[in-house]
């Protein structure tokens, strides 16, 4: 009897781990989608929101120092220590730390303030008026409802927005998110991973004379037909093709050619100086995009994208994406829209 009981327990303590997975046979409920909320994991202005809702807890004491141009301290509701610069020029309590000074608080500037060189915000930053930032800076996050100005090799960590012109000076690092309600001005050395604004400019854009061949308007409203490829396909120089053109080698559109929908490759693309195409460009490899280019889809390849100066990706009217793991873009590049240089993103001189 004592033996049958043991087994009987036995069997009990090796069952009851299998329960779950018995119910998962009857049930499968773990063969459904996981429901993942995603509510803002496409908006790159997600940070941006989430921390102007914290500086509404704030609004009083901002509106304080607007009128008295004093400062003041105190504790938000999450917990953090907050700053407010009032009309004085200096950051009060900062910390020196090796060859920077660190401020560990979150800051708000309510008035238009210029920020001394090699420091160190560990928490976000607010700002009302215009906001300049001088060099070697570091920053976690800024949200400025006016210009702001990035010194020459300042660091962005985690996001940045401004609600007007975002300008970011040579040799800065753009880490996470960063937005702009109206331009976004990156200069060259800068690297980049993200940046949203109705126009990108990369360096400084090239004038209508150097601009030869640049023209943002599209050519009709027909809808191509599609011409499928089995290996490498190459568009004569100056051609106009109105189909849409995929092929499982090497793409190469020669100077001056012009297609009316859209490209797509299986192996690298070349597009020399001066090619229009209406509508996406996409390679499963590597990309280059010559000199005085225009594009007014997406444009996507899978491995690395070098883009020449001059060359203009969306228009203000339908902005676009530009998106590749590695960029490589030059000074003088026009973007509408979204950048996205998943891992790297660079901007070189004009070669």
């Amino acid at each position: 009897m004592a033996v049958a009981s043991l087994v009987m327990l036995t069997g009990v303590l090796l069952t009851v781990p299998l329960i779950p997975a018995f119910k998962e046979v009857r049930r499968k409920t773990d063969a459904e989608p996981l429901n993942v909320i995603q509510r803002h994991a496409g908006d790159i202005r997600h940070f941006a929101h989430s921390f102007a809702e914290v500086i509404q807890e704030l609004k009083p004491v901002l509106e304080r120092c607007q009128r008295s141009g004093a400062g003041a301290r105190g504790v938000l509701a999450g917990g953090s220590e907050y700053l407010v610069v009032g009309n004085s020029k200096n950051i009060p309590g900062l910390v020196k730390q090796g060859e920077a000074f660190m401020c560990s608080t979150v800051v708000a500037f309510v008035a238009e303030f210029v920020c001394p060189g090699s420091v160190i915000f560990g928490q976000e930053i607010y700002a009302h008026q215009r906001f300049t930032g001088g060099a070697h800076n570091q920053y976690r996050a800024i949200l400025g409802e006016n210009d702001v100005s990035l010194g020459p090799a300042s660091t962005i960590l985690r996001w940045a927005h401004s609600e007007k012109v975002l300008t970011a000076a040579a040799r800065c690092h753009l880490y996470g998110r960063i937005s702009a309600a109206q331009l976004i001005r990156v200069e060259q050395g800068c690297t980049f991973l993200r940046i949203n604004a109705p126009r990108i400019e990369l360096g400084t854009p090239l004038s209508a004379k150097e601009s030869v061949g640049v023209s943002n308007n599209a050519v009709s409203g027909r809808h191509p037909g599609r011409l499928l490829y089995d290996g490498d396909f190459e568009i004569p120089a100056g051609e106009i093709i109105h189909n849409n053109i995929v092929t499982r080698g090497r793409l190469v559109i020669r100077a001056g050619a012009r297609v009316e929908g859209s490209v797509k490759s299986n192996k690298d693309m070349l597009l020399e100086d001066r090619v229009t195409v209406e509508g996406s460009v996409i390679s499963a490899e590597r990309m280059l995009i010559g000199r005085n280019c225009v594009v007014h889809g997406p444009v996507i390849a899978e491995r690395k994208m070098v883009i020449r100066t001059g060359t203009h990706c969306g228009d203000p009217q339908e902005p676009t994406t530009v998106s590749s793991p590695e960029i490589e873009v030059e000074e003088g590049v026009l973007i509408f829209g979204t950048l996205w240089a998943r891992q790297s993103g660079t901007v070189v001189g004009r070669q």
